[in-house]
C-alpha cells in the first residue's frame, strides 16, 4: 500500500484492483464459455494498476518498484491503445 500510496502522491495512479479468482472465459467466434479464469494457464494475473506518465519511460521506472516483484512477481506494461491507433 505504501508504493500505491506513493504513485498517487505523485499524480500517477488512476486506479486499481486485486481480481477475484472465480470467473469465466469466452472463446472464439461461436463465444464458448468456460467457468473458472485463467484454468490452462501457467501464470495467475491477481491485479492489476492503470497508471499515467508522459512516456513509458516513466511507467516503466514507476513499476520497477512494484513490491510484487520481492516474491518473485511479474509486471507486465501495455499502453492503452487509442481510436487513433486504429487509422
Amino acid at each position: 500500500m505504501v508504493w500505491a500510496g506513493k504513485l498517487v502522491e505523485e499524480g500517477h495512479l488512476i486506479s486499481g484492483d486485486g481480481l477475484h479468482e472465480k470467473g469465466v472465459t469466452i472463446t472464439g467466434k461461436d463465444c464458448i464459455i468456460k467457468d473458472g479464469s485463467y484454468l490452462e494457464s501457467k501464470e495467475i494475473i491477481g491485479g492489476y494498476y492503470l497508471l499515467q506518465a508522459g512516456d513509458l519511460e516513466t511507467i516503466v521506472e514507476l513499476a520497477k518498484e512494484c513490491p510484487t516483484h520481492l516474491f518473485g512477481g511479474t509486471t507486465e506494461i501495455r499502453p492503452i491503445m487509442e481510436m487513433e491507433d486504429y487509422e
